[in-house]
């Protein structure tokens, strides 16, 4: 029996390695460059994870993708597999989905405005319950704004082995702001109209 059924028969046994998280299935799609050395199976594979809060769902894809590549060592006699090298992990800005990434974050948001006497509203955002006391819908408007950036500053802030530059990030930053605020003006006037 050859190293790469070897490695077949271990992971169709096992499920799932619990070190690396590969499965059969990966192996079949996804893994390349299988070699041999020293009486070890070698391989390479690209994984993926979301990036800046970036949810996987199963079959859509991922509205900002960090990728890296790894280097697996397979040990017949041991049944173990490790990873032996990984590359920093790279985004392409150009790639990523605005639009699904503010449903990511912003998924379960909605407000709630309520008519105070004497001329003010009370906004509330359900999902947090944080409320704003406000005169007018233009001043919603700006708590929203301020909410907006303060939350995108927070997001995109460079993570551990990704490699972005800040330029890059700024522009990650401005253009998520843009789409979060154009998504949440919606739901804010929605429930200013609902109120009246």
């Amino acid at each position: 029996m050859d190293l790469i059924d070897s490695l077949m028969k271990h992971l169709h046994s096992v499920r799932m390695d619990r070190e690396t998280g590969l499965t059969s299935k990966t192996i079949r799609n996804r893994a390349f460059d299988f070699r041999e050395e020293n009486g070890k199976l070698y391989f390479d594979m690209e994984r993926h994870r979301g990036a800046f809060g970036s949810m996987s769902k199963p079959g859509a894809p991922l509205a900002a993708c960090a990728a890296r590549m790894e280097t697996y060592r397979f040990d017949p006699d041991t049944n173990v597999i490790e990873v032996v090298f990984r590359s920093s992990e790279s985004l392409d800005i150009d790639d990523i989905d605005y639009g699904q990434l503010v449903e990511d974050h912003f998924f379960n948001l909605s407000f709630e405005v309520e008519q105070n006497p004497g001329n003010s509203y009370t906004v509330t955002e359900t999902c947090s319950n944080v409320a704003w006391q406000v005169s007018s819908f233009e001043e919603a408007v700006q708590y929203l704004r301020t909410d907006i950036a303060e939350s995108a500053a927070e997001i995109f802030t460079p993570e551990p082995n990704l490699e972005i530059d800040e330029a890059d990030i700024e522009e990650v930053r401005s253009l998520f702001r843009e789409t979060a605020e154009e998504h949440l003006l919606e739901l804010l006037e929605l429930a200013w109209k609902e109120a009246d």
